[in-house]
C-alpha cells in the first residue's frame, strides 16, 4: 500500500498518537491544530491573543518540522532497519520535543535576532505551565519572567528580559559542587596567596616587550 500525504499528515493512527502530547500547545495558546495541508504549511490558525501571534509564528514551524521529521525517521527505521528497536509514539514525541528545544535554544544565541527572543519568551512562559512541555520542549537554560510584558517590551527593560534571575542562597546549596570549589561549598574558604609572596616568573617565561 502506497502512503498518501493526507494519511501521513493527518489520518494515520501513529501520527495522531505522536501529535497527542503537543495538543496542549494549541489549548494553552487558544488556537486549533491545522485541519488540512493548506493550514498546515501556509495558513496556520493563529492564537486569538494578538500579542502571542508573532511568537507562535516562530515556534510553530520548528515544532511542525521536528514532529514530522521524527515520524518519517521512525517509519524509515521500521522499514529499512528492522534490527533497531521499535519506538513507541510517546518516544517519538519526546524525540521531536527535544529537537525543538535545541532549535529554540539556538534562536536565543543569534545576536542579530534581538527582538525575536522577547516575543518568543512570552509564548514559552505560557507553555511552561504544562509539565510535559516544560520537561522536554522548553530549554532549561531560559529563566522565564512572567512580570515582563509579552510584546512591545520597552527598551529600558531589554536587559531585564535577557538577564537570568539570581537564585536564592538555599537553591545554590543544592547544586553539586565541582572538584575546584568543593571546599568552598562546605563552608571552608580556600587559602589565597598574598601578591607579595608570589614567586616571580622566570625571565624566559615572561612575555617579550614590544620595541
Amino acid at each position: 500500500m502506497n502512503e498518501t500525504h493526507d494519511h501521513f499528515l493527518f489520518a494515520c493512527t501513529n501520527t495522531k498518537a505522536v501529535w497527542r502530547p503537543f495538543q496542549t500547545i494549541f489549548r494553552l495558546l487558544q488556537t486549533r491544530p491545522p485541519a488540512n495541508p493548506l493550514e498546515l504549511f501556509f495558513d496556520t490558525p493563529p492564537p486569538q491573543d494578538q500579542t502571542l501571534r508573532r511568537g507562535y509564528s516562530y515556534i510553530w514551524p520548528i515544532i511542525r518540522a521536528t514532529v514530522y521529521y521524527s515520524i518519517w525517521l521512525d517509519r524509515n527505521n521500521r522499514t529499512f532497519r528492522p534490527d533497531l528497536p521499535f519506538k513507541t509514539p510517546l518516544q517519538v514525541s519526546i524525540q521531536a520535543a527535544i529537537m525543538t528545544r535545541l532549535h529554540i535554544s539556538r534562536l536565543f544565541q543569534i545576536p542579530d535576532q534581538k527582538k525575536k527572543p522577547k516575543q518568543l519568551r512570552g509564548v514559552l512562559s505560557i507553555l511552561s505551565s504544562n509539565h510535559w512541555l516544560k520537561e522536554f520542549l522548553i530549554p532549561g537554560s531560559l529563566i522565564l519572567r512572567p512580570d515582563i510584558p509579552l510584546d512591545n517590551t520597552p527598551e529600558d527593560m531589554s536587559d531585564r528580559v535577557s538577564t537570568p534571575i539570581s537564585l536564592p542562597p538555599e537553591e545554590h546549596a543544592t547544586t553539586p559542587p565541582t572538584n575546584n570549589d568543593s571546599d568552598i561549598s562546605h563552608g571552608h574558604q580556600l587559602p589565597t596567596e598574598s601578591p607579595s609572596k608570589r614567586t616571580p616568573q622566570s625571565p624566559h617565561l615572561m612575555p617579550r616587550q614590544m620595541v
